[in-house]
Formats: structure tokens, sequence, C-alpha cells
């Protein structure tokens, strides 16, 4: 996790890549730190949470992908979401759809879990295709709790 700090900091003080996460922010190192252990808390406490993505053979990592709860919008609790963050450098390899389905086979068959969504801003179109080609369908259009700015909210059932 240590090692992860760096590289998810790095990756996150990118603009670009920040974009549709949330309202924007850049996250500092500090807040990097607590959001890896809080995600580190969850895998102890549900036994699951988001993975870190690293590209073959060189072991570099590009990312997180996984399952987690989204407690920033109690609306949707209890049930899991599906999410990744992959390197702006390596979009369009196909990389999100193929780690976004060994998530949603692990939800289903390791942890029995029933109902997974995905949610994502409205103006990221890329993150929708994503959730189309894994098998997800829409199910509804809600504002940010936060922020306001549309959000949609995709579903797979097992």
């Amino acid at each position: 996790m240590a090692d992860d700090i760096e590289d998810l900091s790095r990756i996150q003080q990118d603009p670009e890549m920040m974009r549709y996460m949330s309202d924007g922010h850049l996250p500092t190192v500090e807040e990097t730190q607590s959001w890896l252990t809080w995600h580190a808390d969850l895998w102890r406490q549900r036994g699951f949470s988001v993975w870190s993505v690293e590209l073959k053979p060189e072991r570099n990592f590009i990312g997180w992908l996984g399952i987690t709860e989204p407690t920033w919008f109690p609306e949707l609790m209890p049930t899991p979401e599906i999410g990744w963050f992959i390197d702006r450098d390596y979009w369009g390899q196909g990389l999100a759809t193929e780690g976004a389905i060994a998530a949603i086979r692990f939800a289903f068959d390791e942890l029995d879990i029933e109902r997974l969504i995905g949610i994502y801003n409205a103006q990221n179109l890329a993150s929708g295709r994503v959730m189309e080609k894994i098998g997800m369908t829409f199910w509804k259009e809600t504002p940010h709790p936060r922020f306001g700015f549309p959000l949609r909210v995709y579903e797979i059932n097992r």
C-alpha cells in the first residue's frame, strides 16, 4: 500500500484524470493516504474493496479497480459499487473492461453479492460505454448529492 500512495498521487495530479471524479479536486498526498486507508479497512471489514491495477510484465501501477461502497451517496447504500480509475496513458486498451469483468465475477461468485451499481458523471461517456460492455444497464440519472451535477447510475444483477 505504501508504494501505491506515491503512484496514485502522481496520477491524481493530472487534471484530465480527475475531471470526472467528484468535483475535479486534485487530492493531496494526505487525502490519498486517507482514501487508501479507508479502502484497506473496507477489505478487512467487508472482504472487498479496490485492487491496484498493474501492467504486466513490468508491474507498473496504472490505477485501481474493484468493488467499493458508495458511502458518499447514502441514497444508493447499501448496494456495492463497481468502479475504476486507470491512468489515461492506458485508456482505450480495454483494461477497465477486462478488470471490471473480473470484479463482477468476484462479486457474484466469491462474495455472493446479488446486485452491483456503477456511477459516473453524465459527461464521462467513456465510463458509460465500459458499463454497457460489461453487461450493466442504465437504471437512473440523479444529481450528485454534494455538487448537484448529473450522475448516471447503471446496475447489474447476478
